[in-house]
């Protein structure tokens, strides 16, 4: 058989025949499809925690000592105050009266955490209408974020 020969010019040598193949992008999109569409199922199933109803006004009374915590921070180099007295000392300093912070819509002080153990951010909170940690619907409590440490 000559270079020439026709029939063997249509002959192509084995290693140049290659399956379709899915390159590394398109796996990658495909496991990123499949992984979104498992965190979508996963999330949808969580069970809904109705939020307190009185989210708002826990939010609206705890905005004064929020603004005054971000005045301090701007004063003193981002800390917040360390304790409840240092942070009724600012909020007297800024105007507001009495001796504890704002009452919550149920009567009882709200409460300052200066750091929080699992995000170690500072906020305001309220424990809801039965006054305890946890709960659900009136009894859920209310943290109001204060900043970044």
């Amino acid at each position: 058989m000559s270079e020439r020969d026709p029939e063997r010019a249509k002959e192509v040598p084995a290693r140049f025949h290659a399956e379709p193949a899915v390159g590394p992008v398109a796996k990658f999109m495909i496991v990123l499809c499949v992984l979104s569409v498992c965190i979508y199922a996963a999330v949808a199933a969580v069970p809904k925690v109705p939020m307190n109803p009185r989210f708002e006004e826990v939010d609206r009374l705890a905005q004064p000592v929020i603004e005054v915590i971000a005045k301090y921070r701007r004063e003193h180099a981002r800390e917040v105050p360390a304790d409840l007295g240092e942070l009724l000392r600012a909020c007297q300093a800024a105007g507001m009266s009495g001796a504890a912070l704002p009452s919550d819509p149920w009567g009882r002080a709200l409460i300052w955490e200066p750091c929080d153990s699992t995000y170690h951010s500072p906020y305001v909170r309220s424990f809801g209408a039965d006054g305890r940690e946890g709960g659900a619907g009136e009894n859920l409590d209310v943290s109001i974020w204060a900043g970044d440490p």
